[in-house]
């Protein structure tokens, strides 16, 4: 697949400037079997890649902001590296794989804000990947008015766990 169209946008990979084709694996049951609050959809993208390369740059690339996307906040943790966006209507989250090891050196955001992956060659294959998880923002929105933190984005990116090799 070298394009994805969800409700939330158009997203493709992009090696060095060149699209690159992926693959798409749901985790939204997984993601929502694991934490009390609902993601709308939870979408791990896995590049196809040559059995030899090495990028400047591997990137995650959108079409948010002619959809109304502003950003939101940054998320993270030992295993991802991300961003949160929202428009009137949902709360999109979008995270690259990092092991807190070597791979988060090589972690980093694009000019759009996006997650990206510098400097990677074969060492990193069965490591990079990315993530996308949406959810409506009402939702969100009514657990923080009521002193909750909605944290269910965020725990969706454990789903790239299941797709590291």
């Amino acid at each position: 697949m070298n394009s994805l169209v969800t409700p939330v946008g158009e997203f493709s990979l992009r090696a060095d400037q060149e699209v690159v084709a992926f693959d798409v694996f749901d985790v939204t049951a997984d993601a929502n079997a694991n934490y009390k609050f609902p993601v709308e959809r939870a979408l791990v993208l896995r590049p196809v890649l040559p059995p030899h390369f090495q990028f400047t740059d591997l990137a995650l690339v959108t079409n948010l902001p002619a959809n109304g996307f502003t950003w939101s906040d940054w998320c993270s943790d030992e295993f991802y590296a991300g961003t949160l966006w929202e428009n009137k209507h949902k709360l999109l989250g979008t995270a690259n794989f990092v092991d807190n090891g070597e791979l988060d050196e090589h972690a980093g955001i694009s000019i759009l804000g996006l997650p990206s992956y510098e400097d990677v060659d074969d060492r990193y294959r069965g490591q990079l990947l990315f993530q996308i998880s949406y959810k409506p923002l009402a939702e969100y929105r009514q657990l923080e008015q009521q002193g909750i933190d909605d944290l269910s984005i965020d725990f969706s990116f454990d789903g790239m766990l299941s797709y590291v090799s």
